[in-house]
């Protein structure tokens, strides 16, 4: 190779002392020697030039042997070889030239025994061959790969290598090495030779240019600890196999043999803030049977899962297991338990959650037909206690929002649907009420049926409780569509202190918080129509019968109601206001009149025998005074004025005069009435009839629990039994 460096080699003959005294000549003489050769050397440039013809082995065409012995520290050289001084521009300088040809092995340059250096007068005793360089570097031999593919290495050739100029397919370019039986490439950090790096791989291009994986149909096999522990197979049919081989029954065939708490074959976990699955499922086959995913498991005890999925995920929609299904018949989740009828207590499905916000089991009906959840108990008639579904919740300090079941429509639009539809009857039902929470109907031929009936057995319990937080809400809303005797709200109380329909309301707020609340919007010209009827037909002793029974927490205060109405009150009995005196509870009277009238009172003094009175402004707001209406006013003088007094009457008031005089600074008050505006000319009006209405004698027969507390605790006993035997899982 063409250098301008020194060329050193060590352990070789030395030039002898005559052929250094031969050198000196000849650079003295100017002139070059040939040495069996007829030709002019000086002529051709060469200062020494050296001709062997010899046939015999062995024979040289220059041997050089330096076999003395330094006496002191120093270097030897067998042969150096030195070149310097300026030459014209473009020119080279080679500080030895070999060459060998001809021959059937052509060898350039032996270095026997030594090291040799290449930019360096002191290569590594460690290193055969050291090459030192700032500026250039090692050129291996370039080839196309047919020119590789004809070196035909032997197979003692271990590590020849050579750099593959072109790229036919499946024999990129780059440095190939021969490892005695077949070439090989050497991999670097960048496609398309790039090995796959235990550090991670860059520079990749996506599609199938790229790959890991095998090029022809041999299986990838991944193995830990040895060619005996095959931990995962893929064979060429994509199939894999996980501690198994692979099989075409499944595309990914897992075999576990872990027997622990928490152990899973298939472990999916979810934890994005988003829409994640641990373990997503999906069957478009339209062959029967065909699942998404399938899970079996055969212990004979203990809670084995055919599946399990697990979500720590606080989005909504992340999901431990999440199932799909995309043809109409198909079914998302399909779960049978099919051990012979019995009693034992398997489930086809159990769902436990931890979570305050979360459900057990939830699911979404996107179809306006659909149903969220259907539970059906297809046993057939019988004294049995199925249930078509059943909620248990032991919460109890979430308020109203803990329910054993709870439906929820959220819709919120006018006709819509109930949250919970309940129906009982022996054919199909009606539509449930619409834009209710909870709506339920009984068939028509069902005597004494209710649309919905619930019991407390606690002593301060209620049967029905009602709770509205709106500003114009109800808490308890009855309706009746039929005859004289139909209720809209009917409540019993048979106990001796009992309250058949208890209204109540906390509102704290601004808002119309209503304890009960009672419209009648019929239009009838053959009967009086109500919204609220009282009744109390029976006797007491020495405590009030009551009607109609209203109460406030304070029992004089202004706007604490009652009983308040908007229209008339009308009763057949007098009007009293009872307050405490020293005989206990004391009625009062009111005063009746023939006709509406409106009072006030007042106090005044005559200054100079003269007095003028204005009347309160909100009092005329109130009141109707005119010439047609003219107020009354009544005078009690206080103080002793000659004459006595007269009136003048105004429509905003009424001066007072002293009667002949003017000297009188009398005291006086005064009473003033007035007619009510808006009903100036009413005057013993004619009370219409009021239609009775039908006594309603509690015919309804109590509900049998069908023994539902024996049947919920075996239910709570078997939801803590379940409970129990996977927790562990949780």
């Amino acid at each position: 190779m063409p250098m301008k460096k020194f060329f050193s080699l060590t352990r070789a003959a030395v030039l002898t002392s005559a052929f250094c005294l031969l050198t000196s000549y000849m650079a003295s003489a100017q002139n070059g020697v040939s040495i069996n050769t007829t030709g002019n050397p000086a002529a051709s440039g060469n200062m020494l030039e050296v001709l062997q013809t010899g046939t015999a082995n062995g024979s040289n065409g220059l041997y050089l042997t330096h076999t003395g012995a330094l006496t002191a520290a120093g270097t030897k050289y067998g042969l150096q070889s030195l070149i310097s001084g300026a030459s014209f521009a473009g020119s080279t300088h080679i500080g030895g030239y070999f060459s060998a040809s001809g021959a059937t092995n052509n060898y350039s340059g032996i270095f026997m025994g030594g090291n040799v250096g290449i930019g360096t007068a002191t290569p590594s005793a460690k290193a055969l061959l050291q090459m030192v360089s700032t500026s250039t570097g090692l050129l291996v031999p370039n080839m196309t790969q047919a020119q590789r593919v004809a070196i035909a290495p032997a197979g003692t050739d271990y590590g020849l290598l050579v750099y593959q100029t072109d790229a036919p397919v499946g024999f990129p370019a780059g440095y190939w090495y021969w490892d005695g039986a077949a070439w090989n490439m050497l991999l670097d950090s960048s496609p398309p030779n790039a090995g796959w790096s235990v550090l991670g791989n860059a520079g990749l291009v996506d599609g199938t240019s790229n790959f890991l994986g095998t090029t022809t149909a041999i299986p990838i096999k991944f193995v830990t600890n040895g060619t005996g522990n095959i931990r995962m197979t893929i064979d060429a049919s994509g199939y894999i196999g996980m501690n198994v081989a692979p099989s075409s029954s499944y595309q990914l065939y897992v075999n576990s043999a872990l027997a622990g708490a928490d152990n899973a074959s298939i472990f999916g976990y979810a934890t994005g803030a988003n829409r994640v699955y641990g373990l997503y499922g999906q069957a478009t086959s339209i062959i029967s049977n065909a699942s998404g995913v399938f899970g079996y498991a055969s212990g004979a005890s203990g809670a084995t899962n055919g599946v399990w999925g697990e979500s720590v995920s606080t989005d909504d929609y992340a999901a431990g297991v999440y199932a799909l299904a995309t043809q109409p018949n198909a079914n998302g989740l399909y779960a049978y338990n099919s051990a012979a009828s019995g009693t034992g207590n398997g489930d086809a499905i159990y769902a436990t959650s931890s979570q305050g916000g979360g459900a057990c089991l939830w699911s979404v009906q996107n179809h306006i037909d659909g149903d969220g959840a259907y539970g059906i108990n297809n046993a057939a008639a019988s004294t049995g206690q199925g249930t078509g579904l059943t909620g248990i919740t032991y919460q109890t300090g979430g308020g109203f929002a803990n329910a054993g079941v709870w439906g929820m429509n959220l819709n919120g639009g006018v006709s819509a649907g109930p949250g919970v539809g309940g129906y009982y009857g022996a054919s199909a039902g009606a539509a449930a009420f619409l834009e209710t929470a909870v709506s339920g109907i009984t068939n028509s031929s069902i005597a004494n049926g209710s649309g919905g009936w619930f019991g407390c057995d606690n002593a301060t319990g209620y049967g029905v409780g009602g709770q509205s937080t709106g500003s114009s809400g109800t808490g308890v809303y009855g309706y009746a569509s039929g005859g004289t005797a139909a209720a809209g709200l009917f409540g019993y109380a048979a106990g001796s202190s009992g309250i058949g329909v208890y209204g109540y309301t906390a509102a704290a707020n601004a808002g119309l918080g209503t304890g009960g609340y009672f419209y009648n919007a019929s239009n009838t010209t053959s009967g009086g129509s109500k919204a609220v009827y009282g009744s109390s037909p029976g006797s007491v002793t020495g405590f009030v019968l009551t009607a109609i029974y209203g109460y406030t927490g304070f029992a004089d205060a202004l706007n604490y109601d009652a009983l308040y109405g908007r229209g008339r009150l009308v009763c057949t009995g007098t009007k009293s206001a009872e307050v405490p005196t020293s005989k206990g509870r004391t009625l009062l009277y009111c005063v009746e009149s023939p006709e509406v009238w409106f009072e006030d009172f007042g106090n005044g003094q005559l200054q100079n025998g003269y007095a003028l009175i204005n009347l309160d402004p909100i009092f005329l707001e109130t009141v109707t005074i005119n010439n047609e209406h003219p107020m009354q006013v009544f005078v009690q003088l206080e103080d002793e004025c000659l004459g006595g007094v007269y009136v003048t009457k105004k429509t905003t008031g009424f001066e007072v005069h002293q009667q002949g005089g003017t000297n009188s600074n009398a005291k006086f008050s005064y009473r003033i009435v007035a007619k009510r505006k808006g009903d100036e000319n009413e005057r013993l009006a004619v009370s219409k009839p009021y239609e009775s209405v039908t006594e309603r004698e509690p015919k309804l027969q109590f509900k049998s629990s069908l023994s539902a507390s024996k049947k919920i605790e075996d239910i709570m006993k078997l939801a803590k039994e379940k409970d129990k035997k996977f927790g562990a899982q949780k």
